[in-house]
């Protein structure tokens, strides 16, 4: 028997190799391309607000679900990664989970494939798009030779698909 290589689907293709968040308010100088449908030129304030998620675990994913209300397109994005240890280096920075509360974040998730993606900016809403803290989930872990881990979710809700960013300036 014969196995046709075209047949088997695409494995291994998937997730997320990166994602660094910054405070939406440093984002000093964006471009569109409308006919490549790509941001480009994406300048920041603040340099030094970077935070470089360090990804664990495998579980990083970046989603998007389309609903239709009321004959409206709603995008909700939902960025969720794993940190390890039940408090983390990440989520022990009050400060940045009240920035994150209070005026919100953009992401830049780096997928498998190299694409990067402008999560909590968009086209239509700029700023008004960005990332808030939705979810945070501590686990102990179930064996003694397991991990604590914590989970956490960031969200926003607008009306466009994340777009392709390119040409980063950091």
């Amino acid at each position: 028997m014969t196995i046709d290589n075209n047949l088997i689907p695409n494995v291994g293709k998937g997730g997320i190799e990166s994602i660094s968040i910054f405070d939406i308010e440093d984002i000093a100088y964006i471009q569109y391309d409308k006919v490549k449908n790509t941001f480009f030129n994406l300048e920041l304030n603040v340099k030094r607000n970077i935070i470089n998620i360090p990804l664990s675990r495998g579980t990083a994913e970046y989603k998007e679900i389309a609903e239709n209300r009321k004959g409206m397109l709603w995008v909700e994005h939902r960025l969720t990664f794993s940190l390890d240890g039940i408090i983390s280096k990440v989520s022990s920075d009050l400060k940045m989970l009240e920035k994150i509360n209070q005026k919100g974040v953009a992401a830049i998730v780096k997928t498998k494939q190299g694409v990067n993606l402008l999560v909590g900016y968009s086209k239509k809403l700029k700023t008004e798009s960005a990332l808030r803290f939705k979810t945070s989930q501590i686990n102990s872990a179930i064996m003694m030779y397991n991990s604590p881990y914590e989970t956490w979710c960031l969200a926003s809700v607008d009306g466009e698909n994340a777009t392709v960013l390119e040409n980063i300036i950091l």
